[in-house]
């Protein structure tokens, strides 16, 4: 199961332990990609998920916008920029 966030919402967030805090991560993330969706009819609010720190309604943990995409390829992602973090 992967989730997709708002790259709009976690912008500000720059370093690794800014974003593996505000995402409540249990590891440090070094890269974060960004992309737009060619359909993003696809997207579901997520309803359950197997993680204890897990908020039912579309939100992580932090409040940040969060959604699925069940079979999501590469072929659907348009625009992908990876952005470093420090």
């Amino acid at each position: 199961m992967g989730f997709i966030g708002s790259a709009e919402e976690v912008r500000g967030l720059t370093t690794v332990q800014g974003y593996r805090e505000g995402l409540k991560l249990s590891y440090d993330p070094k890269y974060v990609l960004e992309f737009q969706l060619s359909n993003p009819a696809g997207l579901q609010n997520v309803i359950r998920a197997p993680y204890a720190e897990f908020v039912p309604g579309g939100k992580t943990g932090a409040g940040f916008s969060e959604w699925n995409y069940p079979g999501i390829s590469s072929s659907e992602i348009v625009n992908g920029k990876v952005r470093v973090l420090k």
